[in-house]
C-alpha cells in the first residue's frame, strides 16, 4: 500500500514538474517577440556602424581627390566611363565602369583600396549589377560611383574635368556616392503609416561628406536613380537594365510664361539607349509650378523608359 502511494505520488510531481502545451506555446511566443523586438535593433545598429565606416571611405577618396586635383591645376579628372556594367574595364575587373576608371586614377593616392569597399554593397540594379552577381565592389573595384560623364550637349551639368574652386555652392555638387541607392537608406513613420527614404552617401566638390536623398523609380523590371541637390538647380538621372541605359544630367527652375502662370522647367541631357542603339537627347520638360519634384521625376522616367523601349 506504502509503495503504490509514494509511485502515485511520484507520478504527480512528474506531471507537474513537466511543460504542458499551454506553458510551451506561452514560451514560443515570447521567444518570438523578443527576436522580434531584439533582431531590427541589431540590424539597424548593425547598419549604423556600416554607414560609419563608408562615410569614413568617402572623405578619404575625397582627401585623394583634392591632392589630385592640386597636382592637376585644380581639375577633377576627365573619366570616359560610365556608371554602367562593362563600360570601363580593366584586366583586374572586366565588368568594370566608370568607378573602375576612377579608383586607377587616383591610386598613386590612396594607401589601402579597401576604402572603396562599402559594407552594405549588394549590388545596384538601376545600373546593371544584379545583387545575385555579388557587390558592385566585386565587379569594378568600387562601391563608390563618382560623378556624371554623360554628355552635356545643351542643357547638361559638366563636371568631368572641371574646376570645383569654379563651382557656385560647390557644396551642392555630388562628386562621389554609394553605386547603390537604397545601401543606408531608413524608415519614418508617418503617422500610421511607415515611409522608407532611401539615401546615398556621399562626397561633396567642397570635400564635406553627408547623405544625399535619392528617388529610386522601378519600371517593370528596370531601374532609375534621380538625385534633386537640395543646395543647387542640378538633377541628375541615370539607371535601366540590360541593354537598356540612360545618364542624364541637366537643372530645375521656375519661369514666368507669357500668361503670367509659372512653371516648373527640368531641363536635361545626355544618353539613352536601348535595343542597341544610343540616342542622343537634349529636352526639356514642363510641369505647372506646383508640381513636387518627386512627382515630375517620375513622369520624366517614365518618358524615359518609353523613349528607351521604342
Amino acid at each position: 500500500m506504502v509503495g503504490r502511494t509514494g509511485q502515485s505520488n511520484r507520478r504527480s510531481q512528474d506531471r507537474r514538474s513537466g511543460f504542458g502545451l499551454v506553458e510551451l506555446l506561452v514560451v514560443v511566443a515570447l521567444i518570438t517577440v523578443l527576436v522580434g523586438i531584439i533582431l531590427p535593433v541589431t540590424v539597424q545598429s548593425r547598419n549604423r556602424a556600416r554607414s560609419a565606416a563608408c562615410v569614413s571611405n568617402l572623405r578619404q577618396i575625397s582627401g585623394a581627390l583634392m591632392a589630385y586635383n592640386q597636382d592637376w591645376d585644380d581639375k577633377l579628372p576627365s573619366l570616359n566611363g560610365t556608371p554602367f556594367a562593362g563600360s570601363s574595364s580593366s584586366s583586374q575587373y572586366p565588368d568594370g565602369s566608370s568607378a573602375t576608371e576612377l579608383a586607377l586614377v587616383l591610386s598613386g593616392y590612396v594607401k589601402s583600396h579597401g576604402i572603396y569597399r562599402c559594407g552594405n554593397d549588394i549590388g545596384a540594379a538601376e545600373y546593371g549589377f544584379a545583387s545575385s552577381d555579388g557587390s558592385v565592389f566585386s565587379h569594378t573595384g568600387s562601391s563608390y560611383l563618382p560623378w556624371s560623364s554623360a554628355r552635356t550637349g545643351l542643357y547638361g551639368v559638366a563636371l568631368n574635368g572641371v574646376r570645383p574652386s569654379s563651382l557656385t555652392m560647390a557644396s551642392g555638387y555630388c562628386l562621389v556616392r554609394d553605386y547603390g541607392s537604397d545601401w543606408h537608406g531608413y524608415r519614418i513613420r508617418s503617422g500610421l503609416d511607415v515611409e522608407s527614404t532611401t539615401v546615398a552617401n556621399a562626397a561633396f566638390a567642397d570635400s564635406h561628406t553627408a547623405a544625399v536623398r535619392m528617388l529610386c523609380i522601378r519600371i517593370s523590371d528596370r531601374e532609375y536613380a534621380c538625385c534633386a541637390s537640395e543646395r543647387t538647380d542640378a538633377v541628375f538621372i541615370s539607371g535601366g537594365s540590360g541593354d537598356v541605359q540612360a545618364e542624364l544630367s541637366g537643372r530645375r527652375r521656375i519661369e514666368t510664361a507669357t500668361s503670367g502662370q509659372q512653371r516648373l522647367l527640368l531641363s536635361l541631357s545626355g544618353t539613352i539607349s536601348g535595343g542597341g542603339v544610343t540616342n542622343r537627347v537634349d529636352h526639356m520638360f514642363t510641369f505647372g509650378s506646383e508640381t513636387k519634384m518627386d512627382a515630375a521625376l517620375r513622369q520624366v522616367v517614365a518618358w524615359i523608359d518609353g523613349f528607351a523601349a521604342r
